[in-house]
């Protein structure tokens, strides 16, 4: 086995010989590429056996010269080498840079796009929902319970944590104005109104929209590359009630409920300060929290919670799914999530309370 090389002024003829399998002469390849020509002719008259060895061969002889001809080359070695040839190697050129207004109006094409998409996944969460009322939906227990837990129990912690320390806050720089008045017994109430009728809700949504709505924008995006939810298309089961049903679900029933613990837990860091800064006893300050408690501003609060849920699980499902095919792709995919659920429960909470306000409830 071997390579037969002969020389011509303006042709180097390369002969395959034998059986060419696991051909390892590397020294022998690399006297053959320094001295081959423009034009190659590649004969395989006495090749009786080859593999991909082969075709690297060839593959290395093709990149070194300008013009290649085959003689009597076996059609499955022929392919092969073809198939190698597809690579584009040429070197990358840039694009050339679209003007201003060319840029402005891919923007906005490129946003309408998206605007349509997602459009078309709520109109799918929506079905999917209608078919868990009617009970046609396809979904395990297993992915409930899985749900429940990453939305629920397992977020209580940092819930709480972020939510006593804003009630801190709340009621540190609200006391360096009521001191002012010698009113510093009020921050009860400052700190209550402000907790139960959003900050609570804002709180919860923001870790959630951090916490939950990355996770879930990662995982399905792991899923969309390793290819199970084009899995679950073939078996004929919805992605829709499979993967997102869950999650939308679980995270919309958690959000009021982790919205309560953080108004408690809000209201505790203000008693905190009051206690611990001005000397106000924590009989005093539940006397003035309960005051201040009022079931309308609760109810806005939970109503709220339960809006950001649904916001921060439609997010992340959505740019989960409509995420690319790399690595990278799932990356962007979890910060678009949580930049936009973030967003958009900015908008609801203006119009929300624009709405509340001007219907006086």
């Amino acid at each position: 086995m071997g390579l037969k090389i002969s020389q011509q002024p303006n042709l180097t003829t390369i002969e395959l010989i034998g059986d060419m399998r696991q051909f390892d002469n590397s020294a022998e390849v690399r006297n053959l590429l320094k001295n081959i020509n423009q034009t190659v002719l590649i004969k395989a008259d006495a090749l009786t056996s080859w593999d991909s060895t082969t075709t690297s061969i060839i593959y290395q002889i093709i990149r070194r010269a300008d013009q290649v001809k085959f003689e009597n080359m076996p059609q499955g070695l022929e392919n092969l080498t073809n198939l190698a040839l597809k690579v584009d190697r040429k070197p990358f050129i840039a694009k050339e840079k679209n003007d201003f207004f060319e840029n402005i109006g891919d923007r906005i094409v490129e946003r309408w796009q998206g605007f349509r998409s997602s459009c078309v996944f709520l109109k799918q969460i929506f079905s999917s929902i209608w078919r868990l009322v009617q009970g046609k939906a396809f979904t395990r227990s297993a992915d409930w319970f899985d749900a429940l837990a990453n939305s629920g129990y397992k977020a209580l912690g940092i819930i709480l944590l972020s939510s006593f320390m804003t009630g801190l806050i709340l009621a540190f720089v609200g006391s360096l104005q009521l001191q002012m008045f010698g009113a510093q017994v009020y921050i009860a109430s400052l700190v209550t109104i402000g907790m139960i009728r959003i900050m609570g809700a804002i709180m919860t949504g923001i870790i959630m929209a951090g916490r939950s709505g990355a996770q879930m924008a990662a995982v399905i995006g792991s899923m969309k590359v390793n290819e199970e939810l084009d899995a679950l298309k073939t078996f004929g089961f919805p992605a829709e009630d499979m993967v997102v049903l869950p999650r939308l679900i679980s995270l919309t029933l958690s959000g009021p409920f982790l919205t309560i613990f953080a108004d408690i837990a809000g209201i505790l860091g203000g008693m905190a300060v009051a206690v611990l800064m001005f000397d106000i006893s924590a009989a005093q300050y539940w006397h003035y929290a309960s005051q201040a408690f009022s079931l309308r501003n609760f109810i806005i609060g939970i109503i709220h919670g339960g809006i950001y849920g649904f916001i921060i699980a439609a997010s992340g499902c959505y740019f989960g799914i409509n995420c690319g095919r790399d690595a990278r792709s799932v990356g962007e995919a979890a910060t678009k999530a949580v930049v936009s659920a973030i967003v958009i429960m900015i908008v609801v909470t203006g119009i929300l309370t624009w709405i509340i306000e001007g219907l006086e409830l």
